[in-house]
């Protein structure tokens, strides 16, 4: 039984990063591959839902289940919020 010393830092666990890692993949996969197996509009829209699907596992990974800091992980999510927001203010009309 190790009991830390007053002083030490904690352990630090390393951060699972393979969910997110083929998360990626099979959102890119979804996106670019779908369309060039299935063609038409079925396709384009298989591809747009299976790439918006695995985008939500990919914000759900990363704020429940990434081993980051919650400051991380939180700021993380609030960053793409503002990115989404500031894209959507610089669109054309």
């Amino acid at each position: 039984m190790n009991i830390s010393q007053i002083g030490e830092p904690a352990p630090q666990t390393n951060l699972r990063l393979w969910p997110g890692i083929v998360a990626v993949v099979l959102q890119w996969l979804s996106r670019f591959g779908v369309k060039a197996v299935v063609p038409g509009i079925k396709g384009f829209g298989w591809a747009v839902m299976g790439s918006l699907g695995f985008t939500l596992t990919l914000i759900v990974w990363w704020a429940f289940f990434s081993r980051a800091r919650r400051s991380e992980r939180w700021g993380g999510l609030g960053l793409i919020g503002l990115a989404l927001g500031g894209t959507w203010l610089l669109k054309q009309e």
